[in-house]
């Protein structure tokens, strides 16, 4: 994926990397989704759980895979499946997930998508009115 492509779908983050055949579309419950595949590693700087200086004691350990949910593109459900790099700190015997600034932590809605949600929630009284429906 060229930076410009990255740019437009918000994927600047520098630890993301995109195979050649980045882009699937599938149907999913009768409508199209865009799925955009990549891998999130990098060698973290301490421990996450215990906060010690990575001096060699953080390893990798795996892989582990989310979902992200973005924004549509031309009105088509658009999603990151994005396979994070699992860490092991020798220090602490704990594991964690390499982060990124796209998504908050355990959240699968990306920070674009949730800021989004809430600006057309509160503007939008046809679409408080459809949540209401929906929830009744």
């Amino acid at each position: 994926m060229d930076h410009c492509t990255r740019k437009l779908l918000g994927l600047t983050d520098e630890h993301l990397f995109f195979e050649e055949e980045w882009l699937e579309t599938i149907e999913e419950e009768g409508f199209h989704t865009n799925l955009i595949h990549a891998k999130l590693s990098y060698i973290p700087s301490h421990c996450r759980k215990c906060g010690i200086k990575n001096e060699g004691q953080i390893i990798k350990n795996g892989s582990h895979k989310t979902k992200v949910q973005l924004l549509p593109y031309r009105a088509t459900k658009t999603e990151l499946r994005l396979l994070r790099t699992r860490f092991y700190c020798k220090e602490c015997q704990s594991t964690f997930n390499a982060q990124t600034n796209l998504v908050d932590e355990n959240c699968y809605l990306s920070l674009v998508m949730t800021k989004f949600s809430v600006v057309s929630f509160s503007t939008n009284t046809k679409c408080r009115r459809a949540v209401k429906v929906r929830i009744a």
